[in-house]
């Protein structure tokens, strides 16, 4: 009898090293924040991209600031959010003299400022002023800016290139800000990030000549610094402080610790690309930047890409956001996305009691089905709803809804009726499912906590985070602000190790799957496994045809890469990117005509439109049972069958859908079936 967790010790553990260790081979979009579970993590979403405004870019750095909520500052502009992240789009900052920020831009707080630097200076914000200032200090325009409060000495550093100035408080702009003193590293190293811990600051570099990259420790006093230390990468990505010490993002996939003499990695801190002849990055390019590395508390945030590595791309290795937390060690948390929540105000001229249909101008009518939220904006309400209450679209056309109480209903076209038109400036905010979040990504460029609590969840919780993300029409991709969702339906999985034979081959009998109570209707558990290795743990897609797809409706696709010439009914179809990524779903039919393959799947991606493309890829992954909210299964909280299946080894796939859908264990009971034969 194989248990997950572990039986005694009730920890899940991610290894990352191979598919025999740990009780968890891989995981995309899965926390485990309460001890002893394992649950579906909350829905990621796209706050703002370049289609609501296109002075967006990737996101350099975001900071709460009490004036601009969350300052968003991008590779082009500078942005505000509302606190309710989700709830109003983010707005371009029209304060006169806001820098033009860009790719160098960092932030931070300094004697009651907020310095900014930019591509070739560095401007301050005044909080109690509201106004922005331009301090005359001179930057060059080439490489990383990371800004770092040295609080010990009352002290701004500001890095350039391969130098770190330290500027006294107040920071003052006429006269010139008073420069304390200059420390300059080897011009074989630009600086990549910096931060400060425990009277020290730390230096992040990359070796622009392809060497080791090192980190230098810098007390303030001199002009050179106190120690170098060497890190076994090109490149350190990103540095922070995390439990009371310092962690490094490198070139290699390591999260490596300061011990005070040197680099320990942390334990099971390693991403799997660490165990391969690959790297994540050379010395031309970096596509993970200083920003993208956040501690809160016991857990490690890492926002990550594999992009740098563009023809051999790991499919156990999904881009995103990773968590690192000692008891289980480095696993995905949060899938980048696509999926942009739309938000319109709905004035009482538009709101029709009679036929119960809303008319929308300022946008194209989401998918039945689709999730939303209503705002009253003070009252009184469009009655029966309720401020901040959850309701389903009803799609009538175009420009016309209804709006249903549950998604049952909403597929049945069971709609509320209205009693009353509301308030002229109430608002209705959707959360259509453009993708389910993508298992690949490009550049990633910023992430930070949400450090103001959110009071409604689903407007955005946990984490901040910029990167760019593919679209679904074309192989390029969009500059993005996002967050997560609580309340709001979500898709992930796990995979278990191979959990091989006792002897030659098992009998794998009785799975047992013990799960919490679903909490809506949009909670379903998918059982997946496999008995033999279809060997595709990596995939290459150096030419834009490898993997790419075509969709064509709801549930059929057109490719023509030969490889899924190789692909059967019944095999798993996984999305990786662009339209409906994140999607899992199974082939029902494959058909062939001159070299183009039409493939029909079991699962309807309902945001479907002309033009969608995407890269996916199928996997010999066979389900097996599925638990619905309803069924008995799901009223029991359990599943025990059989599954009766002999191999070498079984190894399971279990996807999670809806909101907060948790695992408490999984059971899988084996007996021999061929022994080993006797000498």
């Amino acid at each position: 009898m194989n248990t997950l967790p572990n039986q005694q010790t009730r920890e899940w553990n991610q290894a990352n090293q191979s598919d025999l260790f740990g009780n968890i081979h891989i995981t995309k979009n899965i926390t485990f924040d309460t001890e002893g579970y394992l649950r579906l993590s909350y829905s990621s979403r796209a706050s703002m991209n370049e289609t609501i405004d296109a002075d967006f870019d990737n996101p350099a750095v975001i900071l709460l600031n009490e004036d601009y909520n969350y300052f968003v500052a991008t590779w082009d502009s500078a942005f505000e959010t509302s606190i309710e992240i989700l709830s109003e789009y983010p707005t371009q900052i029209a304060t006169a003299g806001v820098p033009s920020t860009d790719e160098e831009t960092d932030a931070t707080f300094f004697g009651g400022l907020m310095p900014v630097s930019q591509d070739t200076d560095l401007d301050y914000y005044d909080v109690s002023a509201g106004t922005w200032t331009d301090t005359n200090i001179s930057l060059t325009g080439d490489g990383q800016h990371p800004i770092v409060n040295f609080l010990s000495l009352s002290a701004l550093a500001v890095a350039d290139v391969n130098t770190v100035k330290l500027y006294a408080s107040p920071l003052n702009s006429t006269p010139n800000p008073i420069l304390i003193t200059t420390l300059t590293i080897s011009a074989d190293f630009q600086i990549t990030g910096m931060c400060y811990f425990n009277q020290n600051l730390y230096i992040a570099t990359q070796n622009i000549y392809g060497g080791h990259a090192v980190m230098y420790v810098w007390n303030g006093l001199g002009t050179a610094a106190n120690q170098v230390y060497e890190a076994d990468s090109n490149a350190i990505f990103s540095i922070c402080a995390h439990q009371n010490g310092i962690v490094c993002l490198t070139g290699n996939g390591s999260l490596l610790r300061f011990n005070g003499g040197g680099f320990d990695p942390l334990p099971n801190g390693n991403f799997p690309i660490y165990y391969i002849d690959q790297s994540l990055t050379d010395e031309g390019s970096l596509n993970i930047y200083k920003n993208c590395l956040k501690s809160n508390g016991n857990l490690l945030y890492i926002l990550f890409t594999n992009s740098d590595n563009n023809s051999n791309r790991l499919l156990n290795q999904p881009d995103g956001i990773w968590c690192y937390d000692e008891r289980v060690g480095l696993y995905h948390r949060y899938s980048l996305s696509n999926s942009l929540v739309l938000s319109e105000t709905i004035d009482t001229s538009r709101v029709n009691t009679t036929t119960n249909q809303i008319t929308l101008n300022t946008m194209t009518a989401p998918v039945t089905g689709t999730e939303m939220y209503y705002k009253d904006d003070g009252g009184p309400a469009l009655a029966p709803l309720v401020n901040d209450g959850k309701y389903f679209v009803i799609r009538i056309d175009s420009t016309h809804i209804q709006i249903a109480e549950t998604y049952a209903d909403a597929v049945a076209g069971i709609n509320i009726d209205l009693t009353t038109t509301g308030v002229f400036t109430q608002r209705m905010i959707f959360y259509p499912n453009v993708d389910f979040g993508q298992y690949w990504s490009n550049r990633v460029t910023a992430l930070n906590v949400i450090e103001r609590p959110v009071s409604q969840r689903q407007y955005g919780v946990d984490l901040l985070w910029g990167g760019e993300v593919y679209r679904r029409n074309t192989n390029t991709d969009y500059g993005t602000l996002g967050t997560v969702a609580d309340h709001i339906g979500s898709r992930g999985y796990f995979i278990t190790p191979k959990i091989y034979s006792t002897d030659v081959t098992d009998v794998y009998n009785q799975i047992t799957l013990k799960f919490s109570p679903f909490t809506t209707e949009l909670d379903k558990i998918i059982m997946k496994y496999r008995n033999y290795d279809d060997m595709r743990e990596f995939i290459n897609i150096s030419n834009s045809n490898y993997w790419a797809i075509t969709w064509t409706s709801v549930n059929t696709f057109t490719t023509t890469f030969e490889e899924f010439g190789l692909a059967e009914v019944g095999n798993e179809i996984e999305v990786l990117r662009g339209a409906a990524g994140g999607l899992l779903a199974h082939i029902t039919a494959i058909s062939e005509n001159a070299g183009t393959y039409t493939i029909t799947i079991d699962e309807n991606y309902d945001n479907y439109a002309s033009g969608d493309v995407s890269r996916a890829v199928f996997r010999n992954w066979i389900k097996w049972k599925t638990i619905e909210y309803g069924d008995s299964n799901a009223l029991k909280a359990f599943i025990s069958d059989q599954l009766g299946k002999d191999g070498k080894f079984l190894q399971m796939k279990i996807e999670l859908r809806g909101v907060r859908t948790r695992i408490e264990e999984l059971l899988i009971d084996n007996k021999y079936r061929l022994p080993k034969q006797p000498k």
